[in-house]
């Protein structure tokens, strides 16, 4: 696959990295970098390993063999404490929200930087309360989880993990789980983070979302990635059948 064109040391860098359930083979020698403040959105068809590769990204899936540097340290195969600590800086925002539903949301965005002692508890309310305010959820700081739409759950996930100042943010089809009406609200709040130059890798299906914001496209299929490159020329010239079809069926 073509590497990141960025000149700097890349922040993250997987080597032939394998995941098997058993004999069934998940992902199948996995490489690729991500530079620092690079945007990569990783595309593919149901079954095509994203998820378990993002999910591996940080933590909540053991591999199998390979290698995950991570500012140059090796986290693949590390210890559930250890990955807590790598966590502080590989933020991740889930399918389905994943909030605390006895916290309300100031309560789910403070929890983690104030146990983890990224910040102090006044810290984080002030943290918290500016990011609520950009993402338009200032007034919803008391509700609770289950009096927030799918949409509104999605943004707090997404404040969530910008709590503990993470390095890198990982989405992993964040939009899977909403309406058609509030996909639109999630993928805008999403483009003004990126936009500000926050190193993100995103597994979405969602092709204008990667048009208007990815600097890397990553296309994957069976388990291999097989296409790396710039939007420009993934939506207009794909290099497989497999991107072309993935493409046809997702305009």
């Amino acid at each position: 696959m073509a590497e990141s064109d960025s000149v700097t040391d890349p922040i993250l860098k997987v080597s032939a990295l394998y995941k098997a359930y058993g004999e069934h083979v998940v992902l199948q020698g996995i490489d690729f970098e991500v530079a620092e403040n690079e945007r990569v959105v990783i595309m593919g068809s149901s079954g095509s390993g994203k998820s378990t590769l993002i999910r591996c990204l940080n933590g909540l899936e053991t591999t199998t063999s390979g290698s995950i540097l991570f500012k140059g340290n090796d986290i693949a195969g590390l210890p559930e404490r250890a990955w807590r600590r790598v966590r502080r800086s590989i933020g991740m925002v889930f399918q389905d929200y994943s909030l605390f539903p006895h916290f309300n949301v100031l309560g789910n965005l403070t929890f983690a930087p104030v146990r983890e002692g990224v910040l102090g508890k006044s810290e984080a309310v002030e943290r918290a309360m500016v990011l609520l305010d950009r993402v338009g959820l200032r007034h919803k700081a008391t509700a609770y989880p289950a009096q927030l739409s799918g949409g509104q759950q999605q943004r707090v996930a997404i404040v969530r993990a910008m709590m503990m100042q993470p390095n890198i943010m990982l989405f992993d089809e964040p939009t899977s789980a909403l309406d058609a009406e509030t996909v639109g609200e999630v993928l805008a709040i999403m483009r003004d983070l990126t936009a500000d130059g926050m190193t993100s890798i995103t597994v979405t299906h969602e092709t204008g979302f990667a048009r208007q914001c990815a600097d890397r496209i990553v296309y994957m299929d069976d388990g291999r990635i097989i296409e790396s490159g710039p939007p420009e020329v993934f939506f207009t010239a794909p290099q497989t059948e497999r991107a072309r079809s993935f493409l046809k069926n997702h305009k």
